[in-house]
C-alpha cells in the first residue's frame, strides 16, 4: 500500500502547486517510485476524448512521472459541465456523483501501483468539491493521505484559514502533518518563524517552512502572454 501525502491550500492562488512541484521533486529525488494526482481540477486542456488539468500535464512534462495523464486529471470540471450536473433530478444527481467518486478511486489505484508515495495535489480548500462529493477532506479520507496545507503569505488571516481548515480534516479523520507559508513578503518571516511557528504548535500543526515572495515567480511570461492571446 503506498504511502499518500494530500496538499491542500486555504484558497485558491496560495501557490499551492509550485510547492507541491518542487516538494514532488524534492522526493524524487529520494526514489523515483512517486506517483502524482489532482483528482479534482479544471477542464483547460484537450487531449482527444478527454479534459485534462493543467496542473496533471505541467507534473507530466516537468518531472516525466510513470503514470497515465488520464489516471493523474480523472474529473476536471468547467462551467458548462457544472450547470448540466445541478440540472440533474436528484436521484440522477446522486448517482452522477458516485460515478465520479468511484472514477476518482479507480484512478488512485491505478496511479499508486507499484510505488513508493503519491503525491496528491488538492483544489483549494478543504471543502472545494463538497457537493459533488469530492471535497478535499472527503478525498483524502477516502485516500488514508496525510495532509500538508499551503497558506499564503500574512501572519493572522492566514493562521485563522490553517485553523478552520485543520478542524475540518481532523473532523473528516485526517491527520494535517505540516503546514507552508507561502510568498512571505521579508517583513513577515521573522514573526512567522517565531509567533506563527507557536501558534500552529498550539493547534498541534508543525510549520513545516516559510517561502518568500519572489516577485519575478509572480509574473507573467511571454508564453503566459501568447497563451491568453
Amino acid at each position: 500500500m503506498s504511502r499518500t501525502l494530500y496538499v491542500t491550500g486555504t484558497r485558491r492562488a496560495d501557490g499551492k502547486t509550485a510547492i507541491t512541484l518542487g516538494l514532488t521533486a524534492a522526493l524524487r529525488s529520494r526514489t523515483p517510485r512517486v506517483g502524482f494526482m489532482k483528482p479534482l481540477g479544471m477542464s483547460d486542456i484537450k487531449a482527444g476524448d478527454f479534459r485534462l488539468d493543467r496542473d496533471a500535464v505541467l507534473f507530466e512534462k516537468a518531472l516525466s512521472i510513470p503514470c497515465s495523464i488520464e489516471d493523474m486529471s480523472p474529473v476536471t470540471l468547467d462551467q458548462a459541465t457544472v450547470q448540466q450536473l445541478f440540472a440533474l433530478e436528484p436521484e440522477a444527481f446522486s448517482r452522477r456523483r458516485q460515478e465520479l467518486r468511484d472514477k476518482v478511486k479507480v484512478a488512485f489505484e491505478a496511479v499508486s501501483r507499484d510505488k513508493d508515495l503519491v503525491v496528491v495535489e488538492g483544489s483549494g480548500h478543504g471543502h472545494v468539491g463538497s457537493v459533488f462529493g469530492l471535497g478535499n477532506a472527503e478525498l483524502a479520507k477516502q485516500m488514508d493521505a496525510s495532509v500538508v496545507i499551503v497558506v499564503s503569505g500574512g501572519v493572522g488571516q492566514p493562521l485563522d484559514e490553517v485553523s478552520a481548515n485543520v478542524s475540518l480534516f481532523r473532523t473528516a479523520g485526517v491527520e494535517v502533518v505540516g503546514v507552508v507559508v507561502n510568498r512571505a513578503f521579508p517583513h513577515e518571516i521573522d514573526v512567522l518563524e517565531g509567533f506563527g511557528r507557536r501558534a500552529l504548535k498550539e493547534m498541534g500543526v508543525p510549520l513545516l517552512g516559510v517561502v518568500p515572495q519572489v516577485d519575478q515567480l509572480s509574473s507573467p511570461s511571454v508564453t503566459d502572454a501568447l497563451e491568453r492571446f
